[in-house]
């Protein structure tokens, strides 16, 4: 569900105002329910690539469920 939300928020919904508020208050709660090194490893990868879909499915598959 994490991921589609991601997905859903960087690229669908016809105002992408209202995709993009709902990505970063997406994202702030789940950058708060991870581990913190997870949350660097994020935002060291996002740094290079600019992909925050592409992260955030990296770091839900090395968390695990």
């Amino acid at each position: 569900m994490d991921l589609c939300l991601a997905l859903w928020s960087a690229l669908g919904g016809d105002d992408k105002t209202s995709a993009h508020e709902l990505g970063k208050d997406w994202y702030r709660s789940f950058a708060e329910s991870l581990p913190e090194r997870a949350v660097e490893q994020m935002s060291e990868l996002g740094l290079d690539t600019g992909h925050l879909w592409v992260l955030v499915a990296s770091v839900l598959a090395a968390e695990g469920p």
